[in-house]
């Protein structure tokens, strides 16, 4: 699901059914899934059940009261918290720059622009991921003292 400005990009990224949140209600579509990735919790398992496949589950981002509930009463709900883990942050570099892993970047913003860069994201503009530079790339000859 995202908006109708980026369903193609979606599709180009792989995706085999898109759904633009613009246009169409997702609750109401005939489709069954197996995963429904609820990124943003604008949503929950018991609105979603009948669009799941017998045995899909309904994975929820964000720990609110709901989603706790959800998680205790019913089997197919399940939650995902992310840690930062350097192990998994090297092998995912690793895949980026053997070209496996293709990640869009939509714009990059040096860290003293962060206001311009959250109105960027927070008027639906990106198609891709922001990225915020803490400091300036320095030329790979420069010597540090």
């Amino acid at each position: 699901m995202s908006s109708t400005k980026n369903l193609d990009f979606c599709k180009q990224l792989g995706a085999d059914f898109t759904i633009s949140y613009q246009n169409e209600d997702f609750l109401k579509t005939t489709s069954t899934f197996d995963i429904i990735f609820d990124v943003v919790f604008n949503t929950s398992y018991k609105k979603t059940k009948h669009l799941l496949a017998p045995n899909g589950i309904y994975i929820g981002t964000t720990p609110t009261g709901t989603m706790i509930k959800e998680l205790l009463r019913y089997k197919r709900a399940k939650f995902v918290s992310v840690h930062p883990n350097q192990e998994a942050l090297k092998d995912l570099l690793r895949l980026m720059k053997e070209n496996i892993l293709k990640v869009e970047i939509d714009k990059e913003f040096m860290l003293n622009d962060i206001v311009n860069a959250h109105d960027y994201i927070e008027a639906s503009k990106t198609v891709g991921k922001v990225i915020i530079k803490i400091e300036e790339e320095q030329p790979n000859n420069m010597v540090y003292n």
